[in-house]
C-alpha cells in the first residue's frame, strides 16, 4: 500500500504539471490496483500499514485529485467510504469522531504527527469535492487545537514525532522534538486550507513555521536536513538520510512555498507571502497581470508592488496582514492609501490599476 501510495501522489502530481495523457493513465492503473482490494465490501485499510493505519490513508488526497482530473465517482465514493466508513469502525481510526468529541490530537489513533496532518490535508480536499461540511468540521477542530496545544514559537510541533498532551513542550534536543516531516506536514495543511479558505490565519501559521523552524532545519549548504530541531539542541544534518522521510519533506515545503506567494481570487489578485517574487496572473476575466515583489522580508518590513498591464484594468489586490504586524502604511505611486482589512484578515485596495503603477506597504 505504501508503495502504491507513492506511485500514485506522484504520478498524479506530474499528470498536473506537464499534462501528459500516459503519467495520468499510470495514476489511474496504481489507483485501480488499491480499489481492486480495498473499499465497500472489501478489505479494510485501517488495518494496514503502521501507525492505526494513519500511513496507509494517507492514500485520500491523491485519489481525490485522481477524482478532480478524471470525474471517476468510484475515487471519490472510496474517499467518503476511508473516512466515513473505514476509519469510524469499530476498530478503527475514529479520526472525525475523537475530534468532535474534544479529545485533541493527542487521543487520535496513535498521536502520529505527518501522517495525522497528511491525512487531514486529504479530508481538506474531500470538503473540497463534497461540500460536506462534516469533512471540514473535524479539521477546524484540530486545527484550534494544536494551535494552542501544540506548537511550539518556532511553529512547529511534535516530540519523537507524536503529539504529545496539551502543553507539554520539551525544549532540549534529547526529547527530539519539531520533526522536519510534522513541520512540513503543519506549512502543507496551512497551504491547503488557506486556498480553501482565503482566510489569513493559515497563512500566518505558513510563514511562522516556515521561517522560524523549517529553514532552520536545512544545512546551510542546503544539501542536507536535520531529523529533529530542538530549540537548546545542536543541529544533525547527517543524523536523517533516509531520502524518503525528512530530507525529500523539507524540499517539498520549500518547493510549494513559490506558488503560494501570489493568488488570484473572484475579485482580484491575493499577496498572501511577501518573498521577493515575479509572476503573470490572469484574473478571472481572463486579463493578464505581470507582478514584480520586492523586499527583504522578514528582516524588513517594506514590501514594493509594482503591476504590468496591457490596458487599466479594476480589480481589487489583497495584501495578508500578518498577525504580528501592529502598524503600518500604504501607498500607490507614493500616494497614501488608506484600506480595509476584510473579513478574511487581507487589506483590500480595489481600484483601476494601470501598468507602471507601484504599490508599497511598510510594516512596522
Amino acid at each position: 500500500i505504501s508503495a502504491c501510495l507513492v506511485g500514485s501522489e506522484m504520478c498524479i502530481r506530474d499528470s498536473y504539471y506537464t499534462g501528459k495523457d500516459e503519467v495520468l493513465k499510470a495514476a489511474i492503473r496504481v489507483a485501480d490496483r488499491v480499489l481492486k482490494d480495498f473499499g465497500p465490501g472489501k478489505r479494510p485499510l485501517h488495518t494496514t500499514g503502521p501507525h492505526c493505519g494513519m500511513a496507509s490513508s494517507a492514500i485520500l488526497e491523491p485519489i481525490i485529485w485522481l477524482y478532480g482530473k478524471t470525474g471517476n465517482k468510484r475515487y471519490l465514493e472510496f474517499g467518503r467510504w476511508l473516512v466515513d466508513e473505514d476509519w469510524e469502525a469499530t476498530d478503527g481510526l475514529a479520526i472525525c469522531s475523537s475530534l468532535l468529541k474534544g479529545r485533541g490530537v493527542a487521543g487520535v489513533g496513535n498521536a502520529k504527527g505527518v501522517e495525522m496532518l497528511t491525512d487531514f490535508a486529504g479530508m481538506v480536499e474531500l470538503y473540497r469535492a463534497t461540500g460536506k461540511e462534516h469533512y471540514l468540521k473535524p479539521i477546524q477542530v484540530a486545527w484550534e487545537d494544536i494551535v494552542q496545544h501544540h506548537l511550539y514559537i518556532t511553529g512547529s510541533a511534535s516530540t519523537g514525532e507524536y503529539f504529545t498532551p496539551d502543553f507539554v513542550l520539551r525544549n532540549d534536543g534529547l526529547f527530539r522534538i519539531g520533526e522536519t516531516c510534522v513541520t512540513m506536514a503543519w506549512v502543507y495543511l496551512n497551504m491547503s486550507l488557506g486556498r480553501l479558505t482565503g482566510k489569513t490565519c493559515f497563512f500566518d501559521m505558513v510563514e511562522q513555521a516556515l521561517y522560524n523552524h523549517l529553514l532552520g532545519a536545512q544545512s546551510p549548504d542546503g544539501r542536507g536536513w536535520a531529523y529533529y530541531v530542538g530549540l537548546r539542541d545542536s543541529k544533525r544534518y547527517r543524523w536523517h538520510t533516509d531520502p524518503e522521510c525528512c530530507p525529500s519533506r523539507g524540499v517539498r515545503a520549500l518547493a510549494l512555498t513559490p506558488i503560494h506567494i501570489f493568488g488570484v481570487d473572484n475579485d482580484g489578485i491575493v499577496v498572501n507571502l511577501y518573498e521577493p517574487a515575479d509572476a503573470t496572473l490572469t484574473l478571472r476575466s481572463g486579463v493578464e497581470v505581470k507582478v514584480e515583489q520586492e523586499s527583504d522580508y522578514p528582516f524588513d518590513g517594506k514590501v514594493h508592488l509594482k503591476f504590468s498591464i496591457g490596458e487599466p484594468v479594476h480589480f481589487k489586490v489583497r495584501l495578508r496582514l500578518p498577525g504580528w504586524c501592529a502598524n503600518y502604511k500604504l501607498s500607490v505611486d507614493g500616494a497614501r492609501q488608506e484600506a480595509i482589512v476584510d473579513d478574511r484578515g487581507y487589506l483590500a485596495i480595489e481600484r483601476v490599476w494601470r501598468s507602471g503603477d507601484v504599490l508599497d506597504m511598510d510594516m512596522e
